[in-house]
């Protein structure tokens, strides 16, 4: 999921690979729905909301109650494919087979959907609605301001727009969203407003997939540690530890720590701790 979110597409190809079996053992079906979705995450990311659409579309007509979780993503691609009407009808009628006592992830996940797929008339006010009421989900709070900024600028109400946008956009980059992060800042740039530039740091010079294996290796794991988390062998986890060190300017990996503490926050936190 997270790979799919960041636009790592070998990460996920990867993970779904070892997941794969337990996919299609009998009575194993939210598994091989988790799986689709995650594949139309992926597709999301890569700017292919219609194959993303068509993915999630099979998922909700065939097992409307796994997927539940995860119709605010089927309404970013009934967006962003041209299909809205098509996005509406589908939630309303899979939402009307599905037990009502939903768990939190389901509840925030409708919402989502709902605001998002609103007709023009009360777009802005359920949006901005459902944006306050999805406080406790970051990411969907995101995404959702993205939707609102992106309606507001194309009703020529740029001023209104950037606010969201630009709150947007802080969120993805800071979870290294990368395509949800270009897609506000193009945005934004459509609105008018001037982005600055970030300090680059040495983080920056990371892959997603180098940042999290620093990470881990900051955390003390050995090489075979991070290769079972992050699905890779030991040997292509030293592999890229061995580019990772010039990028960073350290030569072992006890120094990994200081280095990433002074960019990234939980690292610069945790080091003030054991001071």
């Amino acid at each position: 999921m997270l790979g799919a979110m960041r636009g790592n597409e070998d990460q996920v190809e990867r993970a779904i690979a070892r997941v794969g079996p337990a996919a299609i053992g009998r009575d194993r079906r939210w598994v091989a729905s988790t799986v689709e979705i995650v594949r139309a995450i992926s597709e999301l990311s890569a700017g292919r909301p219609d194959l993303a659409f068509t993915r999630l579309l099979e998922r909700l007509v065939s097992s409307a109650p796994e997927v539940q979780w995860a119709v605010d993503y089927f309404a970013d691609a009934a967006v962003l494919s041209g299909r809205v009407d098509e996005g509406r009808a589908v939630l309303e009628t899979s939402g009307s087979r599905v037990n009502m006592n939903r768990g939190p992830l389901d509840v925030a996940a409708h919402r989502y959907a709902d605001a998002v797929l609103a007709d023009d008339g009360t777009a802005d006010e359920r949006r901005g609605a459902a944006i306050d009421d999805l406080a406790g989900w970051p990411i969907h709070q995101a995404r959702l301001q993205l939707h609102r900024g992106r309606w507001l600028r194309r009703r020529r109400r740029v001023a209104d727009s950037r606010a969201p946008l630009r709150a947007a956009s802080d969120v993805f980059e800071t979870v290294g969203a990368a395509a949800l992060a270009e897609r506000a800042r193009r945005e934004l740039r459509a609105s008018g407003e001037r982005i600055r530039r970030r300090e680059i740091t040495e983080w920056d010079q990371l892959s997603p997939q180098e940042t999290e294996i620093a990470h881990l290796a900051a955390e003390g794991l050995s090489n075979r540690e991070i290769g079972e988390q992050l699905f890779l062998s030991h040997r292509t986890v030293g592999a890229h530890l061995y580019r990772i060190f010039p990028k960073l300017g350290v030569t072992s990996r006890g120094q990994l720590h200081r280095v990433l503490a002074t960019t990234d926050p939980d690292l610069s936190a945790q080091a003030q701790a054991n001071a």
